[in-house]
């Protein structure tokens, strides 16, 4: 049995945290880091790890010698500067932007928005943050998690001539610039049985997650049509994208009567969990097990072996987003929908049969 998903402490700490700050009440300064330490129970670590996700969302500054504070003024004064624009990524949970894929994206349109003079960039986590950046917001970026009944609430406090939606697509009312999961799952399966590999696996996550966009559906959905007549695929959905998990989920497949030659694993971190039990387990990689990844996380070349995986252009993703908020900046409406190709990175995980 798996266990169940609870937030992580630091996520708690960091919701208290940005209430307080946004709030508007209290002092400017932060407390020292051991009063909330202190006050949270937690560790130094915990604490900065909190404070500098709170400085990246530009809440917090630190003053050297004065030590970190609230930028409560800044935040009151935006709509004040002539010509300023905001451009806020919105996202139902902090830890989005944490994730690997999304934390690039944000990276990148960063540095463009330091490029411009008078460009400034928010995140917002929750529909009442959202309301109080209302006036400020030039163009709204919403991520995946956010389904149709909470759109329509986020159109109802942003006019939709300056949303966008980024990597889901929940309505052609939209402009949209996604990358095509259904395509990349097609290329892993296409890869693996033009390798030779006939008895397949496909390690997956958050198929059963009640979503009006569910991407990880379309990943399978291209995986299991490329290889439908054309080998014995095993399908296994884990609830929990961890590396323990998939160690778990790999005991599983492995130790059937014919375990599969190949397997994709949905994340590049659900395949980092199974090369440890194959090592443990006596099962080479790839002499006895092909193994193909998703993201192209910065630690899978550096895996023995390195992952095979499936590479989600960030490049061009990060350009058509640019472009679009651009096209919105400018008073002009973007292309309706982009959807960007991904792409194979071989390395060193994968073997030819043939």
């Amino acid at each position: 049995m798996l266990k169940e998903n609870h937030t992580p402490r630091y996520l708690e700490v960091y919701q208290a945290l940005k209430q307080q700050i946004t709030s508007e009440k209290g002092p400017d300064r932060l407390p020292s880091t051991s009063q909330l330490v202190s006050k949270y129970k937690v560790s130094h670590c915990t604490i900065s790890k909190v404070v500098d996700m709170l400085k990246t969302e530009e809440l917090l500054e630190g003053r050297r010698g004065k030590g970190v504070f609230i930028k409560r003024h800044r935040f009151r004064n935006t709509v004040a500067k002539t010509g300023f624009k905001t451009v806020c990524l919105y996202s139902k949970q902090s830890m989005t932007f944490e994730n690997p894929f999304y934390n690039r994206i944000v990276t990148a349109i960063r540095a463009f928005a330091n490029e411009s003079e008078n460009l400034k960039l928010l995140v917002a986590d929750s529909l009442d943050y959202l309301k109080r950046l209302a006036d400020q917001i030039n163009v709204l970026v919403f991520t995946n998690d956010v389904n149709y009944v909470e759109l329509a609430k986020v159109m109802e406090v942003v006019p939709a001539r300056k949303i966008v939606q980024f990597n889901t697509h929940l309505t052609d009312r939209l402009p949209s610039v996604l990358s095509d999961n259904y395509a990349g799952g097609k290329l892993a399966a296409d890869y693996l049985i033009e390798c030779g590999h006939r008895r397949l696996g496909m390690l997956a996550c958050y198929l059963d997650v009640a979503c009006d966009y569910n991407l990880f559906k379309k990943r399978a959905q291209g995986f299991r049509e490329a290889a439908t007549g054309r080998g014995d695929l095993v399908e296994y959905n884990l609830r929990v994208n961890t590396k323990q998990d998939a160690y778990l989920a790999a005991a599983e497949i492995l130790e059937s009567p014919k375990p599969p030659t190949a397997i994709f694993a949905f994340t590049d971190i659900i395949a980092s969990g199974i090369i440890p039990y194959c090592y443990e387990h006596g099962i080479r990689i790839p002499e006895d097990l092909s193994l193909v990844g998703f993201d192209n996380y910065n630690f899978s070349e550096f895996l023995s072996p390195s992952l095979t995986t499936i590479y989600e252009n960030h490049a061009m993703l990060t350009h058509a987003l640019r472009e679009a908020i651009q096209e919105i900046l400018s008073g002009r409406q973007p292309v309706s929908s982009l959807t960007v190709p991904p792409k194979l990175i071989e390395r060193e995980s994968v073997r030819l049969l043939n």
